[in-house]
């Protein structure tokens, strides 16, 4: 995941497009302040929103490089398909030890497409 985020960063650079324009490390101070500092749980609610909207605004942005870059390159389609499976397959796990029924059932949702191409 590191070297994807290192490749992401030089994409958005060779793109010009501005990462710290999201301004996601000042919305984080804002909720750290927030919680820490004020202690007050409406001005912590906000903040928490504006952190979850530029965290979505940077998913999109992973989305794209994704995509650009699996047009691109079978062999990062190939690796970026492998660690999707080996995150699914930790995250399974996990739900599995901690009893965590929810979470074993998304999993296990997820995963199912990936057993039908084997399936004869």
């Amino acid at each position: 995941m590191r070297l994807k985020w290192e490749a992401f960063c030089d994409w958005t650079q060779q793109n010009d497009i501005n990462l710290q324009a999201t301004g996601l490390q000042d919305k984080l101070q804002a909720c750290h302040s927030a919680l820490e500092v004020d202690n007050d749980q409406e001005s912590l609610l906000q903040a928490m929103d504006e952190v979850v909207h530029c965290i979505q605004e940077v998913q999109v942005l992973l989305l794209q490089f994704d995509a650009a870059q699996r047009e691109k390159s079978q062999t990062f389609a190939y690796w970026d398909e492998y660690t999707k499976m080996v995150q699914l397959l930790l995250q399974y796990l996990r739900a599995e030890r901690d009893g965590l029924w929810d979470l074993h059932l998304d999993t296990a949702a997820s995963m199912l497409p990936y057993f039908l191409p084997t399936a004869t």
